[in-house]
């Protein structure tokens, strides 16, 4: 074992000797960090860690606590109470923060909390119980408030002394990005204010910036830029200042006010409203599709003409819509109109009216019930290709002293079957086709007539096609 190695085991078992050791520079700068992380993590999950191992617990109350005592509060993080003269306990004030001193300003009825590790002095109003960052310094931590006539803040990292003063003359309030859901045109600024006396304008400054990304800190935003305050200006007489947004349209907006005392008064701001329109966005068709309810196992039962249309669609102004509904067959160029002005996102199509063919389908959305001519807009989608088939396959027939040949033809769907029968008693029985399998809309097929009783009968033969339509072709047989 070396020397080094004998005076650092020293050192770990002497209390003495470790207090002697100063921490590095390095090592203050990863403190920093590490508490920075700690901080930002408890302000996103509500809970504040001190880190390493507990040695020891406290012991779970085992009878009910008495009467007055708090609720715990259901938002985490540090705490300072009061303590009433009947022993009631109430929370003052509650931080995701370090609080590192207390200042009791009972002249003016609030409460200075020194924290870290951000360096804020909050100042809670007791009577209004609510709180608000007074000081946000540059220093790492406030570890101290001393009252003194003045008020003098000690810091550390770095260490530094400082004075509040009494009365500020000027404070600035930054608001969280405000999203509008859209990129948006940004209208007037409305400030309800208390406290600011007509001609002294330089007692409060507006400005703004605007970005895409909610987090001006990750993305570029605009500068910072005054209001115009144009013709309206300052209202004093109804306590209402209007301004107009220079910043450019954007989806996220901050607001930015600067108020300065002027001959010890001091502006109240009450409420800030801000006008934005969203510019009217096209409707947007999600889905849309056109088929046929399904064909009936049972060739005699009605083959279905109505084409079931159904479709998803949204507007992102929230926009009433109406729909209207156009057909077209393969090759023209003009649209029919099937329907207009629809309010219900399906429609049954009823084709029996129409010429067989291969048509093109489509729904047109239109949000012109909610804004004017000029700015309305539509949108349209097509469904798939439709095949408007309502006609049977064509048949015809060879008789060959009993052995029947024959032609099954379709214009536009495949051919699903042919059946025959002698009598109207038999049962359908099947034709198979030549290559043994129905699936063109040509077909050649062949059956065998059993052996006939002497007299006349009838051959019945009935072609279909995957549709559903049907063809029956009978024609009078002689048996010798």
């Amino acid at each position: 074992e070396t020397a080094d190695d004998a005076e650092a085991d020293a050192a770990a078992t002497d209390p003495a000797a470790v207090a002697d050791v100063q921490p590095t520079p390095e090592q203050y700068d990863a403190l920093r960090d590490e508490v920075r992380k700690r901080l930002e993590a408890a302000r996103k999950s509500g809970k504040l860690s001190a880190g390493g191992k507990t040695t020891a617990r406290q012991p779970k109350p085992t009878r009910a606590r008495a009467a007055g005592k708090p609720e715990a509060s259901a938002k985490e993080g540090n705490a300072v109470y009061k303590l009433h003269p009947d022993g009631v306990v109430t929370e003052v004030f509650r931080e995701s923060v370090m609080v590192l001193g207390l200042h009791l300003d009972e002249a003016n009825g609030r409460l200075l909390i020194a924290t870290g590790s951000e360096g804020q002095v909050y100042e809670v109003k007791l009577a209004q119980r609510e709180n608000a960052v007074l000081q946000d310094l540059d220093a790492e931590q406030v570890t101290a408030l001393h009252p003194d006539g003045t008020i003098v803040l000690g810091t550390a990292n770095p260490a530094t002394l400082r004075t509040l003063a009494t009365e500020p003359q000027s404070g600035t309030y930054t608001s969280a990005p405000l999203d509008a859901t859209q990129v948006s045109l940004w209208g007037k600024l409305l400030l309800a204010f208390d406290s600011l006396d007509e001609g002294k304008t330089t007692s409060i400054d507006i400005e703004t910036r605007t970005g895409n990304v909610a987090d001006p800190d990750t993305a570029a935003w605009s500068e910072w830029a005054s209001v115009n305050l144009g013709i309206e200006g300052i209202k004093p007489a109804s306590g209402l200042l209007i301004a107009e947004v220079t910043s450019p349209p954007a989806r996220f907006i901050q607001y930015r006010l600067t108020m300065r005392s002027v001959d010890g008064h001091s502006p109240v701001v009450e409420r800030v409203e801000l006008a934005y329109v969203i510019p009217n966005l096209r409707p947007a068709i999600t889905s849309f599709t056109a088929a046929y309810g399904e064909t009936p196992e049972d060739p005699d039962e009605a083959t279905p003409t109505v084409v079931n249309l159904e479709w998803e669609a949204e507007d992102g102004n929230g926009d009433r819509l109406l729909y209207d509904i156009q057909a077209k067959p393969a090759g023209e160029n003009g649209w029919l109109t099937v329907a207009e002005d629809q309010t219900e996102t399906s429609f049954e199509w009823e084709t029996k009216a129409l010429p067989d063919g291969r048509y093109a389908v489509r729904v047109v959305a239109h949000d012109r019930l909610d804004n004017p001519k000029g700015s309305a807009k539509a949108a349209s989608r097509r469904a798939d290709p439709l095949v408007i088939d309502n006609t049977g396959p064509e048949l015809e027939l060879t008789d060959n002293n009993g052995q029947i040949t024959g032609t099954a033809t379709d214009a536009l769907s495949p051919l699903a079957a042919v059946e025959y029968r002698v009598s109207a008693d038999d049962p359908w029985r099947p034709a198979y086709p030549d290559d043994l399998i129905y699936d063109s809309t040509t077909e050649s097929f062949s059956f065998t007539l059993p052996r006939l009783a002497k007299g006349g009968h009838v051959l019945t033969v009935r072609a279909r096609d995957t549709r559903g339509n049907a063809t029956v072709h009978a024609q009078f047989l002689t048996a010798d």
